[in-house]
């Protein structure tokens, strides 16, 4: 398996992700947007932080559950209910506690939405790995 990180010149240079992801020869693994519930789907925690640490946690279960792990996410989408800076430095909060679980920098989009499918959810993180 090759999965080449860059970080070409004539870009700015990223704080947490990568520019570009390039794999070959792969396995791909899609996983659909997890959110900050635990197994009996309550949620947990009230704010953007607890949110994505368990959001993160959730895709670690399915990264495993796929045969991946965190050395094989190539992207990711973070969406956050009504993103602003404060939101924003909670979800950093969150991104570093799954960090410290083995979460590496890769292709990362973080979108400001709405809402999301139940009121009290604050957070959903899809990813895409190459194994």
């Amino acid at each position: 398996m090759a999965i080449d990180k860059i970080n070409p010149a004539g870009l700015h240079e990223p704080e947490g992700y990568t520019q570009v992801v390039v794999a070959q020869e792969t396995k791909r693994v899609y996983i659909a947007g997890q959110i900050g519930v635990d197994t009996d789907h309550v949620v947990v925690g009230s704010d953007v932080a607890s949110q994505t640490a368990k959001a993160f946690e959730n895709l670690g279960i399915a990264l495993e559950a796929a045969g991946a792990s965190w050395e094989h996410v190539v992207k990711w989408t973070g969406y956050v209910v009504g993103l602003d800076e404060a939101k924003l430095g909670e979800f950093f909060d969150g991104l570093g506690q799954a960090a410290e679980r083995g979460l590496v920098p890769t292709a990362a989009t973080l979108i400001g939405v709405q809402a999301l499918y139940q009121p009290d959810l604050l957070v959903e993180i899809d990813a895409i790995a190459e194994v």
